[in-house]
């Protein structure tokens, strides 16, 4: 995706800058332009605030949420989401006019030129909301300092047999089945990952937990807007 990681300093030559990147980079963001530009435009807000929530928040759980905000096909919809992420950041830190940035990304073939009028008016959508661009980014930068980020929340199924037992050893029978939730933690700091299984009581005492967790979220980020 979306997980492209760029420091394009915003005082730099924008032409030296994107011609320096790596040339995979360039063909995968010319590829996402490309899907952009094949989409419905009734679609491009839609696609625009799916880029401002994966600024705000750049992880791979956000990312498989956003998703489908974007796109059915998931492949397709990666695409699409780090192109947008990267257009949104680039137009909210560059100085130069719109039309001379999209232009300078068309020669540095990053944008395709039949891709370069409908990335226009996303790249007009997101330009208008600058501000709350920089915001979101600054959020991120903020929310993820300190302590790791969690970048990825997994849980699968499991279930847990017990065999019978007689006088000389194990029947062969099932005696007992008890499933259980695998959860995998992960975060954007090396080697700072957790496994752990869970019962479903446990289970749905966390899913209660996190509600309330979620609850208390939502008023503290309407508090502080005040």
């Amino acid at each position: 995706m979306s997980n492209v990681s760029l420091r394009i300093p915003p005082t730099a030559p924008l032409a030296d800058t994107l011609n320096e990147m790596p040339p995979s980079l360039r063909g995968v963001l010319r590829e996402g332009f490309g899907l952009i530009a094949s989409q419905d435009p009734v679609r491009y807000p839609q696609i625009a605030t799916a880029a401002l929530e994966s600024l705000a928040s750049p992880s791979d759980a956000t990312e498989r949420r956003i998703l489908l905000q974007v796109s059915e096909n998931e492949d397709a919809g990666k695409q699409i989401l780090a192109s947008a992420t990267f257009l949104a950041w680039l137009v909210s830190t560059r100085k130069e006019e719109l039309t001379k940035i999209l232009s300078v990304a068309a020669e540095a073939q990053i944008i395709g030129e039949s891709a370069v009028k409908p990335v226009t008016l996303l790249a007009t959508l997101l330009a208008s909301d600058k501000a709350q661009i920089r915001q979101n980014m600054e959020r991120a930068r903020l929310g993820a300092a300190v302590l790791p980020s969690l970048s990825e929340f997994s849980v699968v199924i499991d279930v847990r047999l017990d065999f019978e037992k007689d006088m000389t050893g194990p029947s062969g029978e099932v005696g007992l089945a008890v499933p259980v939730a695998v959860v995998h933690l992960d975060t954007d700091s090396y080697n700072q990952e957790a496994w752990f299984q869970m019962t479903r009581p446990e289970l749905e005492n966390m899913i209660d937990r996190l509600q309330l967790a979620l609850d208390r979220l939502k008023k503290a980020e309407i508090w502080v807007k005040k």
